[in-house]
């Protein structure tokens, strides 16, 4: 199971303050109650992912600790979730059918698109872009992306502490893995 092979990845890579701030996972009827509260569905595949861990709680931790991904990002509570859709749902740039998921903590996002058919592709959202583009064909793939990342060691540490990787290596998994996707140009 890619989450499986994440968490090992952050442990062969030291990334203890991460580990001990990711929270409980909540059950699935958690997870729908906190959607369907929004007017958005659940799906098999956020049930696992918020079972697996409800997120990080990252109070008074440098944002570069908690990121899961080498990309900037770390993995909001629901509660977290909830709000900042409500947030966001009226601006312009954003669609109702997007759910954050993941944040960088300064207005980036990875967002599951609900508008993008059955298969619900994750965009890559920042606020000063016009453009958010597909990067994975779905929560499913993209975790799948980054476990074959940390297997294949293009995920390590930053000697600032941070994680890193090599982006075109990255990119090049992304788009392999997720045919669906869009593909920046160089």
């Amino acid at each position: 199971m890619s989450l499986a092979r994440i968490q090992s990845g952050l442990t062969r890579l030291g990334r203890c303050v991460l580990l001990e701030s990711l929270q409980p996972g909540a059950g699935a009827k958690t997870v729908r109650d906190a959607l369907s509260g929004v007017g958005l569905r659940s799906s098999r595949e956020l049930e696992q992912l918020y079972g697996w861990h409800n997120g990080t709680c990252g109070d008074g931790v440098p944002l570069g600790d908690i990121w899961m991904f080498p990309t900037g990002m770390y993995m909001m509570s629901l509660d977290e979730v909830v709000a900042d859709y409500r947030t966001f749902v009226g601006d312009a740039q954003w669609q109702r059918c997007w759910l954050p998921l993941f944040a960088d903590g300064g207005g980036g996002f990875y967002v599951l698109d609900y508008g993008s058919g059955t298969e619900q592709r994750v965009r890559l959202y920042w606020n000063e872009e016009e453009e958010h583009l597909v990067v994975f064909d779905s929560i499913k793939s993209m975790l799948a992306t980054f476990a074959a990342a940390f297997d294949r060691g293009l995920i390590d540490v930053h000697p600032d502490g941070y994680l890193d990787m090599d982006l075109l290596l990255l990119d090049d998994l992304r788009v392999a893995m997720n045919p669906h996707a869009d593909v920046r140009p160089n």
